[in-house]
């Protein structure tokens, strides 16, 4: 009789479990928690929201010219295909205010905007010249710097640009090196791997140049910065070129340095790389000799 009445309780005990995972909401929607993974997995995080630009401080002295007491955000760039390019902003406009809250600083804007997920909408308030304007922006997903620029630039013609030789200030353009095989390398002097990839950079301008290469190196900074950098350090025997407007910059969307071009004999791009590391400089010796070996295929 015991026995028996062991097994009735154990009998009552396993019906009154089934029917608490029938019943509770909490436990399984009517199945057992271990046949139930979805139930015990966390909703997936949403991708922070992308707007799609570089950005720039003014100066005080800029800021004080359009009546603020504090530096102002400006666009600096704007990244082909984003939300930013897709609402109509342009580079040069300036941010006043996000969701009406005044923006004081490219930290803060940075911040503000990495703080929303991809498909919220913010609203901007935004100065083009005198005209000030308010335009609403859904953010995007933001794509890796690496695909972002190969899915712009690759097997397109190169944008055109117009630079400063450092020696003695003289115009250069990309219609200059037309039927030469072209490595516009984006630098600067306080940049490490700038720097570390210049040897390298020269060498192959030596080797190749009477093949028709052409190494291009263009920074952004002050000619006598440029100049004092190379009193200090070994010259390079390649051309470096001045972008004071940060013109070219902002053509060829650079927002990290080295980041180097690779355009062929006919003006398209055919590689982008980013870094001065020892495999991004053995991927564009590999990509010159296959492009140098195209143009001059008789």
């Amino acid at each position: 009789m015991k026995w028996n009445a062991k097994v009735t309780m154990v009998a009552l005990m396993t019906a009154l479990v089934a029917m608490m995972w029938v019943a509770s909401p909490l436990l399984g929607q009517g199945a057992p928690p271990g046949n139930n993974a979805k139930a015990d997995q966390p909703a997936k995080k949403k991708d922070k929201g992308w707007l799609g630009v570089s950005l720039k401080a003014t100066t005080e002295e800029e800021a004080k010219a359009l009546g603020y007491d504090h530096p102002l955000v400006r666009i600096d760039t704007i990244f082909n295909g984003s939300p930013a390019e897709a609402s109509g902003l342009q580079s040069g406009d300036l941010f006043l205010k996000l969701d009406g809250k005044t923006v004081k600083s490219v930290r803060e804007l940075v911040k503000t905007v990495g703080s929303h997920a991809s498909g919220d909408k913010i609203v901007l308030t935004m100065m083009r010249g005198k005209e000030t304007f308010t335009v609403p922006i859904l953010l995007g997903i933001r794509p890796d710097r690496r695909t972002l620029l190969r899915d712009s630039f690759i097997d397109k013609p190169a944008p055109a640009f117009a630079v400063q030789h450092l020696k003695d200030l003289k115009e250069s353009k990309l219609a200059d090196y037309k039927g030469k095989v072209l490595v516009v390398d984006f630098w600067a002097t306080w940049c490490g791997p700038c720097r570390r990839a210049m040897p390298h950079l020269n060498d192959m301008s030596n080797k190749f140049s009477k093949e028709g290469l052409v190494v291009l190196g263009v920074t952004d900074e002050e000619q006598g910065e440029v100049q004092a950098f190379f009193k200090k350090n070994d010259k390079v025997d390649y051309p470096i070129v001045l972008d004071p407007g940060r013109k070219a910059h902002r053509g060829y969307m650079i927002s990290a340095l080295p980041t180097l071009f690779l355009i062929d004999h006919e003006g398209v791009v055919r590689d982008v790389l980013i870094g001065g590391g020892k495999k991004n400089m053995a991927k564009l010796d590999a990509k010159v000799a296959e492009l140098l070996k195209a143009r001059n295929k008789k």
